[in-house]
């Protein structure tokens, strides 16, 4: 799946990275998004293959655990 074709506000990894980093999609603006890792905003290309996650539980300080969607 591109991240162009995410909904808002979805969690997400990037395809065949080892560290499967979590971030969360906002929008698209034009070739590049605005997504967040954390507090931080990075800015990935739309045309980024990506795979949804999402939160399973959250722990105290609201730090969530993620888990591919396909489980």
């Amino acid at each position: 799946m591109k991240l162009y074709e995410l909904p808002r506000n979805t969690y997400f990894t990037i395809e065949d990275d080892p560290s499967q980093e979590v971030f969360l999609f906002d929008h698209i603006d034009g070739m590049y998004s605005v997504c967040y890792r954390g507090d931080d905003m990075v800015h990935l290309a739309a045309w980024t293959d990506v795979q949804i996650v999402r939160p399973i539980k959250t722990y105290a300080g609201g730090i969530p655990n993620y888990v591919p969607s396909s489980i």
